[in-house]
């Protein structure tokens, strides 16, 4: 289930804000000390799963470069410890928050 999710929030987001990024919850961030203090540290409100988005789009809507960098992942779990109706609402209430 989590990896049909993934891709229709994934388009979603592409589409609405136009970020021309493939995935938006990457779990590994590497960013300036200006990106940290103009966007991570001032902009970006989300404490849930739509922060890796938000500071996505927030960083592209103060001109920062985004590099995005593929790594194999081998996903080991066959099951997700979190409902897909509570992920669902989350991330809804987070994209809100994000617009």
């Amino acid at each position: 289930m989590r990896k049909p999710l993934s891709k229709i929030y994934n388009r979603f987001i592409g589409t609405v804000f136009r970020t021309g990024i493939r995935d938006h919850q990457v779990g590994f961030k590497v960013m300036s000390r200006w990106v940290a203090e103009e966007v991570l540290l001032s902009r970006v409100l989300d404490d849930g799963y739509a922060y890796d988005t938000e500071l996505i789009v927030r960083s592209l809507e103060v001109g920062a470069k985004i590099l995005t960098v593929g790594i194999p992942w081998d996903e080991k779990r066959t099951y997700s410890t979190i409902s897909p109706a509570t992920l669902i609402t989350d991330m809804l209430r987070g994209i809100t928050r994000i617009w």
